[in-house]
């Protein structure tokens, strides 16, 4: 009886494997530090989770300025969180499986330029449209 309920224990969990480019980054679970790359078959309950690489007191911050800061810190803040957002994942840990995940620093600071780019583009259209209305007028 005693094996059978330790049987059900042991596969009420999942595992995680968090890997990145480098070695030695700081990895958070739901914000909170949960160790360094890379993490090999770490026990967790199963469920849904956030896995990223940066902790829930520097999202806090990037979201303060944005929401208090002057606009230029609106700003900076945006592309923070823009690069919090490429550096994390929402991932969902079923049990006695592996749940393999690649964090990258790169593709967080890509995700952060691409947002830039957007958001000057964006910016631009009614630059260019008015442009173009402008020598056609003439």
């Amino acid at each position: 009886m005693i094996f059978f309920l330790s049987f059900i224990i042991y596969f009420q969990y999942g595992y995680l494997t968090v890997l990145s480019e480098e070695s030695d980054l700081s990895v958070y679970l739901d914000g909170e530090y949960f160790g360094k790359t890379p993490i090999i078959r770490e026990r967790l309950k199963p469920g849904k989770y956030t896995i990223s690489l940066f902790s829930e007191e520097d999202m806090e911050l990037a979201y303060q300025k944005v929401k208090k800061g002057a606009i230029f810190q609106k700003l900076s803040g945006l592309w923070e969180l823009a690069k919090y957002a490429g550096g994390s994942e929402r991932i969902r840990i079923a049990p006695d499986t592996i749940t393999e995940i690649f964090l990258s620093k790169r593709d967080a600071e890509n995700f952060k330029k691409k947002a830039k780019i957007s958001f000057f583009s964006f910016l631009m259209v009614p630059f260019i449209l008015g442009l173009i209305t402008g020598i056609i007028a003439e």
